[in-house]
């Protein structure tokens, strides 16, 4: 059994949107309520757990999730697990506090949800620390009382994180990919051929389903492992991987309330968004990092494309502005015949433009957008080297004296693209890229800022500079 203890949160919004999550997978058929607190139905439970949670105001992170997991293939009545769950409630010192317990049978693995307060009855504040070890503690007595797949197994200790995931949840489903394919089923029904007790089970084995226990039972090391390399090789763990993050995002994304939320609540799942720029284009990189399974947003659902990402019409954050406008100022200046043409672009495309005058004229430019909640102006040396006010005046000017109207964006990123090409490297621990798209620590040609004047210098009796 594995026990995930999700991070405290505050917010009485987030733990609407969670019950709803899961009344939404109740309607569907893919999930049911073993228990509540309450007594009552689940809808009411978020309106008990704020009441708990005003009990004591000096808790800040008053709501919390477990998630807890069998192996694919095992099962427990409803009355089982909802005697497993009740211990290991009561056992982490939580058996007081208001909570729901809802089974989901969406995937290959039953696990439980369990939504609660970290403030009791009673007003009394659940101390955290120690959680995880204990937890560990718990899980593993409550295997052995229940009769459960034990975490700890010889085999998975021989494979890496990555594969160790691959062989408990996906092996069955990829194996029947490969069947079906036309470059690996004679490969793959050649090594099955040599597992006498599935020959004798008399039946076809794309009609055979099987945990990953089973299959390492029926096939024995040597030959299982044979297999899974061979399913590796063939990319047939790829889709089923992908399937498996899409359901991921679209449970976060559910109880999210901004991008910046989106994301932090990803990395505490173990997923991993990142928002790259490389070749001028600025995308979102997602994964599974105990996988290292990475792809760009280009392979996902619109809603998680960069630029596209909305949460009840709060638009983006500001790391989204900002690689906005650094992809859509270079198109406009790139495709201006004139500073003033420029200008008239970025209107258009609902872009401002604020120029920072004093005395002596015009001595920096800010962009900011339009039409979007909580918009931002930048620098445009905030936003690359090249925008400053000072190099697109150069940028217009050398158009006039025939050279190239292209900035040469090139020499700027050549070194953080050789790093960005990393981060699809598959390891145990996945490279996290540099994404900022400004221009580092180098002081740019120009930051827009308010020329100083310079100092005068002084003079002693003997005429000497001092």
């Amino acid at each position: 059994m594995i026990a995930e203890i999700q991070p405290s949160f505050s917010s009485s919004a987030v733990m609407v949107r969670k019950v709803a999550y899961q009344l939404t997978k109740i309607e569907q058929g893919d999930a049911r309520v073993l228990f509540t607190s309450t007594g009552d139905g689940l809808q009411t439970i978020p309106e008990y757990m704020q009441l708990i949670a005003r009990m004591n105001e000096r808790v800040k992170l008053t709501y919390a999730e477990f998630i807890l997991s069998l192996f694919p293939g095992e099962t427990l009545t409803d009355k089982k697990w909802l005697s497993l769950t009740n211990e290991y409630v009561q056992r982490m010192g939580y058996g007081k506090c208001c909570y729901a317990v809802v089974l989901n049978t969406d995937k290959a693995h039953q696990h439980v949800h369990v939504l609660l307060t970290t403030v009791d009855e009673d007003g009394r504040s659940v101390p955290s620390g120690n959680n995880f070890r204990r937890s560990e503690k718990i899980s593993r007595e409550l295997e052995r009382k229940y009769g459960l797949t034990p975490v700890e197994n010889g085999h998975s200790a021989k494979t890496t994180l990555g594969e160790s995931h691959y062989r408990i949840y996906y092996f069955d489903a990829a194996m029947k990919k490969a069947l079906r394919s036309y470059a690996y089923r004679d490969k793959v029904s050649s090594l099955l051929r040599h597992a006498d007790a599935l020959q004798s089970s008399g039946k076809p084995i794309n009609e055979i389903t099987l945990s990953n226990e089973e299959w390492l039972v029926l096939l024995g090391d040597e030959l299982y492992d044979d297999l899974f390399h061979i399913l590796e090789k063939g990319g047939f763990f790829k889709p089923l991987l992908k399937d498996e993050l899409l359901h991921q995002l679209d449970r976060v994304y559910a109880f999210s309330e901004n991008t910046a939320d989106f994301r932090k609540n990803l990395e505490h799942e173990g997923l991993y968004m990142r928002l790259v720029t490389k070749k001028d284009k600025s995308y979102y990189v997602y994964g599974m990092k105990d996988t290292s399974f990475y792809v760009k947003d280009t392979s996902l659902p619109m809603k998680y494309r960069f630029g596209h990402i909305r949460f009840d019409d709060k638009g983006m954050s500001s790391d989204e502005q900002k690689h906005y406008l650094y992809d859509h100022v270079f198109m406009a200046l790139n495709g201006s015949d004139s500073y003033r043409q420029f200008k008239e672009k970025l209107e258009q495309e609902g872009i401002q433009v604020q120029e920072h005058e004093n005395a002596s004229g015009v001595y920096g430019i800010s962009f900011g957008m339009s039409g979007i909640d909580s918009p931002q102006m930048f620098k445009g040396s905030d936003i690359s080297r090249k925008l400053t006010y000072r190099n697109i005046q150069k940028h217009f000017d050398g158009m006039a004296a025939g050279m190239s109207p292209h900035i040469d964006r090139v020499g700027e990123f050549r070194e953080r693209v050789e790093r960005e090409s990393m981060y699809m490297q598959h390891g145990s621990i996945p490279y996290i890229p540099d994404v900022e798209v400004t221009g580092g620590s180098k002081k740019p040609d120009e930051d827009d800022f308010i020329p100083s004047k310079k100092k005068k210098k002084c003079k002693n009796e003997q005429g000497f500079s001092l």
